[in-house]
């Protein structure tokens, strides 16, 4: 076994689900071992020390890895972004947000921490509040910070988007609802595209 695999099993355990850390949808141990064995040295630092932007910036290329197979991704939102515009619509099958991200990896670092601290006697370990945890105010339980941003803007809850091939009828579903089209839509790499309002859309941008 790779030293780094051998090594980093326990933060690679934390952080694609225990216990104590969800589970990202879809994404069960035998699919992320397979990642993990490629890409092992990305989690070199979690669960080690105070949890720094350099070890976060490395998980989430990892997660990234996780999501996409293009290996110059690595900011989750991008990943997520590609996803949503090749029909990924379920919120529950896109990697999480950025923000989102960032909670579940400091509760894999904190829950990481603990396993890497067993050996020692009364270690000195951080609340799990504030790591990736939030108090429950009525009931002072811990609980997971699971959502810190909306998942969506809220102007983009309405988005229509449609499978047209040139626009060229009030068949298309955007054309008909005075919409231009967007990434979502089957027509977005196609010149062909006669949606009038892209162009209005265009031009809005330009008089600005």
């Amino acid at each position: 076994m790779d030293d780094d695999v051998r090594r980093n099993l326990p933060a690679y355990h934390a952080l694609t689900g225990c216990d104590t850390v969800s589970q990202f949808c879809g994404l069960g141990k035998k699919t992320t071992w397979k990642i993990f064995k490629e890409h092992a040295c990305l989690l070199s630092n979690l669960g080690i020390g105070a949890l720094s932007n350099t070890t976060t910036d490395m998980v989430e290329r990892f997660v990234c890895r996780l999501f996409s197979s293009v290996t110059s991704d690595q900011k989750i939102n991008d990943v997520r972004y590609k996803l949503f515009q090749k029909g990924t619509k379920d919120p529950e099958k896109l990697p999480p947000t950025q923000p989102s991200l960032l909670q579940h990896i400091k509760r894999a670092h904190h829950q990481s921490l603990v396993w890497y601290s067993s050996t020692t006697a009364q270690p000195s370990i951080e609340s799990p509040v504030g790591n990736g945890w939030i108090k429950h105010d009525a009931t002072s339980h811990v609980q997971p910070n699971l959502v810190v941003d909306d998942p969506l803007p809220s102007q983009y809850l309405a988005i229509t988007s449609c499978r047209c091939k040139n626009c060229g009828t009030t068949r298309c579903s955007c054309r008909s609802n005075e919409l231009r089209c967007t990434g979502a839509c089957g027509c977005t790499d196609n010149e062909l595209c006669r949606n009038p309002f892209n162009n209005s859309a265009e031009e809005d941008e330009n008089s600005d």
